[in-house]
């Protein structure tokens, strides 16, 4: 029913039972919102509130976006919630009255804005998109079951207590939310996260505003959502008035409590079996008209029925299960297409700040027909209905459209392999097999392959000019029960193009057809019988093909052709070969041919073997390769661990192949990974290894939310901060007074530690807080934006008030980064802290102490720079210390001496 995968569980329990009390809490507090305001004030009064919400929504929506600048997402919700259960409590205190009544279904209204936005925004970034295709469901479920449990306590309560003593339970449900969020779920599993990176493989964001006229498409959409947003308004003021009027004062409470609880059961009932099986019966498409199509019947059918109360009812109360259920699903997929950085561009505003200037000029217009007499019933059920039947029209309207943004998706990654694809987008792929442009119909083959629709691949594709068309084809085309394509492709094995014949007999091959074989075997190229001698090779029975004279010759070949052959031979064991070619890849490897480097460690990632981690690890000092071969070692699993481990511990590892180590391991993604790499920090000596020790550690704990001892964290964000401050008391002390170009290489030199000191830092608190966006807080602190600097400072003074910096181990961290950050001078950040920057009495003091430096770099410039000095007691002192200790060899230098 849902796609949860291993590992997911723990996290969507976590956000759903956070939405779960969040929706709990809305349910209850409108519950009571709507039956103290009806009985305490007239129902004309609704638009006015309406306007009036719409009105401070908007500001809310701009505070709402500061507090999150200011203080992250997570921390800006649990503070919400926070607010939304003392005021809701501050309310029940209040003597009840009209005022009361109004102000508390404005602040109902506030918090069902401002917190359903908060918590999307926070969901949107915790997950990916193909994530929340799978995921949004099943927590939009959980969330349901919540508002049901909602609706129910609010019935069960009323029938004991009156409507006001529902304020303090929708209260604990509010702090219930804001407690959830603030706990970190099983590491393992991820969590409800503040922001994450942005991916360097996302697109840029725009960098302007999105013209809708040059985007029909989304225009149409946006047009939609206005629609949308109108006609739910209108529902609700024809539910609520008629309601007031059809019902005593004390019916009112029961009454709202029963229909939430129908309206809630009915949308987990369809968030948890319907959804899915609408899509499938009746499209995208099919399934977007459903809500407005209920709203345009519901309308009609209570002009019809001189506005019966049932039908206002079942109106409203289809409008409350579609839309936030299939109608949503619907909705997400539709945008889907649109570009990311476009989407992204339009929907913030259209969400929040347009959807309530709608209502506002929506409430205006009900106001004013109010005044003039005209809001009867019928009349609001004909609004309804004109505004049903546009959305309708427009929605209907929407295939054209939408088949041509699919075509102009074609020519972008849009689809991932775990996308479905109905009936319209399949149509527009098949289309575009058709077309001149050949990298479009390469794309349209592969989008089938990928989501084993190759039967849909025309045999006649196989005339196809292009031999990287065929190639593409040939792959894709031969599957299990399909014939119709081999005749064609026997005929490819005399085309002019090698790589045709390659792709011909592959495919037959792979088919069983032999008589391929031999055609290959007899080809006049020796690149095509290579390939048709591993076809050969590997239809015997032969338990070792290297034992095979034929292939010997192929490894051990020294002519022209044989660097081309080899990888063929590579390329085919990496596509098609079984364990038996393992000493074949053994072999190959030893030759240690770059060329073959991306073949091999494709077969070694399809045929894992243990065998390969020797030649496997050495090749993580080739930078071409790399990317590579740490597949390869992530498909042969634990022992592929275990000998990286090994490697970097061992310090005979050549240093190029020890640089590389832990970011390979971080790859691995597993809390066992994370335990090698916190060990190892605090052994190692090199400080390049050491700096992608760090980063490994940040990348676990942000991506896999892998958990590290604190204490190994805390003492190395201590060293990293006494290193900024020493190394940059030694650049104040050194000063800028002297211009000779050995005094600049010293203080360049200097300047570049500093800086790799403070991204240390950062490197250690992303991996303390990796639930906070953490670098963006480093780039910030970079800008030339005095602004964006403030605001990251007082992040940074919100994020360093965690307990953690209030324990023994910790004490002086927290003041020691935020002197680090302050926007100060650096002479000032070292006077701030001169426990920690130890600064040097001057210039002279400074050179001594660098010549004395751990650091040979450092101590080898200062050394130069003190030698160009002339005759002086620092010159003596590097001769000195030359005596014990290679100085200047760093630089490549001869050695001072006395001479």
């Amino acid at each position: 029913m849902f796609d949860i995968r291993p590992g997911e569980g723990r996290r969507l329990l976590g956000v759903g039972a956070a939405m779960a009390a969040i929706l709990a809490a809305h349910t209850v507090a409108e519950t009571a919102r709507d039956a103290m305001f009806l009985r305490a004030v007239p129902s004309t009064w609704l638009s006015v509130v309406y306007g009036a919400l719409a009105v401070l929504a908007i500001g809310a929506l701009v505070a709402n976006a500061a507090l999150i600048r200011r203080v992250g997402r997570r921390h800006a919700l649990v503070s919400t919630l926070m607010a939304a259960s003392y005021g809701t409590t501050m309310f029940f205190l209040l003597r009840p009255g009209p005022a009361v009544a109004f102000a508390f279904y404005l602040w109902i209204g506030l918090l069902g804005t401002v917190t359903i936005v908060q918590f999307w925004l926070l969901a949107s970034s915790t997950f990916t998109s193909s994530e929340a295709k799978r995921l949004y469901g099943p927590i939009a479920a959980i969330g349901a079951t919540g508002a049901f449990l909602g609706a129910v306590a609010a019935g069960a309560l009323l029938y004991v207590v009156s409507v006001e003593y529902l304020l303090p339970v929708a209260a604990a449900f509010y702090l219930i939310g804001g407690l959830l969020l603030t706990q970190e779920y099983d590491p393992d599993a991820g969590s409800l996260a503040e922001p994450r990176r942005r991916s360097a493989s996302l697109p840029p964001p725009v960098t302007g505003p999105v013209r809708l006229r040059d985007h029909p498409y989304v225009a149409q959409l946006a047009a939609i959502s206005v629609l949308t947003t109108a006609a739910a308004l209108v529902s609700d003021y024809l539910f609520k008035v008629n309601a007031a009027v059809a019902l005593a004062p004390s019916e009112l409470p029961g009454f709202f409590a029963r229909y939430n609880g129908a309206v809630s059961i009915i949308s987990l009932a369809l968030q948890a079996v319907g959804a899915s099986w609408l899509l499938r019966k009746g499209g995208v498409l099919g399934v977007f008209m459903l809500l407005p199509l209920a709203l345009l019947v519901g309308g009609a059918t209570t002009m019809f029925t001189a506005s019966a109360f049932f039908a206002i009812v079942l109106t409203k109360g289809a409008d409350a299960t579609l839309r936030n259920s299939v109608h949503r699903v619907a909705g997400e997929l539709l945008w889907m297409p649109v570009a990311v950085d476009v989407r992204a561009a339009v929907r913030e505003p259209l969400e929040s700040v347009v959807a309530r200037l709608v209502q506002a000029a929506t409430a205006a217009v009900l106001l004013g027909v109010s005044l003039l007499g005209f809001a009867s019933p019928t009349v609001m059920a004909a609004i309804l209905v004109g505004l049903a039947a546009s959305w309708l029209t427009l929605a209907a309207s929407l295939r054209k459209p939408y088949l041509a943004q699919l075509r102009s998706a074609l020519t972008r990654p849009t689809f991932g392999a775990d996308q479905e694809l109905d009936l319209p987008s399949i149509e527009v792929v098949v289309e575009a097999l058709s077309s001149v442009d050949e990298r479009r119909v390469i794309a349209a083959v592969q989008v089938l392959r990928a989501h084993h629709r190759s039967r849909l691949i025309p045999a006649l594709l196989l005339r196809h000019d292009s031999p990287e068309v065929l190639a593409a084809a040939l792959d894709a085309i031969a599957v299990p029960g399909r014939t119709d394509w081999v005749p064609l492709t026997y005929r490819l094995l005399e085309a002019d193009h090698p790589l045709i014949r390659i792709s011909a007999v592959r495919a037959l091959a792979r088919a069983g057809e032999r008589r391929a074989i031999e055609t290959g075997l007899a080809d006049q190229d020796p690149v095509v019988r290579a390939s048709a001698m591993f076809w050969d090779a590997h239809t015997t029975t032969a338990a070792d093909p290297a034992t095979l004279p034929v292939i010997a010759a192929l490894i051990d070949g020294d002519d022209d052709d044989s660097d081309t052959i080899r990888r063929i031979l590579a390329e085919a064991i990496r596509d098609d070969g079984d364990a038996r070619w393992a000493s074949v890849l053994l072999a190959l490897a030893q030759l240690n041919d770059p060329a073959l480097i991306e073949p091999l460690a494709g077969a070694v990632k399809r045929i894992p073997d243990v065998r390969y981690l020797p030649i496997l690890i050495e090749r993580l000092a080739n930078r071409a390769g790399r990317k590579h071969v740490r597949p390869a070692l992530l498909a042969i699993g634990e022992p592929a661990l275990a000998a990286l481990e090994q490697a970097l511990i061992d310090p005979a590892t050549p240093p190029r192949v020890r640089l590389h180590l832990p970011t390979t391991i971080a790859l691995f993604g597993t809390q066992r990974a994370g335990d090698l790499l916190i060990a190892r920090l605090r052994e190692e000596r090199s400080g390049a290894v050491r700096y992608r020790l760090l980063r490994a550690i940040a990348r676990l704990a942000i991506r896999q939310g892998a958990r590290f001892e604190l204490t190994i964290l805390v003492d190395e964000l201590r060293h990293h901060i006494r290193e900024h401050f020493r190394l940059l008391g030694l650049a104040v002390a050194f000063g800028a007074g002297d211009h000779r170009p050995s005094a600049e290489l010293v203080r360049g030199l200097l300047q570049d530690k500093v800086s790799q000191a403070r991204d240390r830092v950062f490197l250690v608190l992303e991996a303390l807080h990796p639930r906070d966006d953490v670098r963006s807080i480093e780039r910030a602190f970079e800008s030339s934006d005095r602004a964006a600097r403030a605001h990251a400072f007082e992040f940074l003074d919100t994020l360093t008030r965690h307990p953690l910096y209030a324990e023994d181990h910790a004490k002086g961290i927290r003041d020691g980064i935020l002197a680090a950050y302050e926007d100060l001078s650096p002479a000032d950040q070292v006077a701030r802290v001169p426990e920690l920057a130890r600064a040097p009495l001057g210039s002279f003091d400074a050179l001594d102490r660098m010549l004395h430096d751990s650091d040979s770099l450092l101590a080898a410039c200062a050394a130069y720079h003190a030698l160009q000095l002339g005759p002086s007691r620092l010159a003596e002192r590097v001769i000195a210390i030359s005596q014990e200790r290679p100085l200047l060899a760093p630089l490549g230098l001869a050695e001072a001496t006395s001479a």
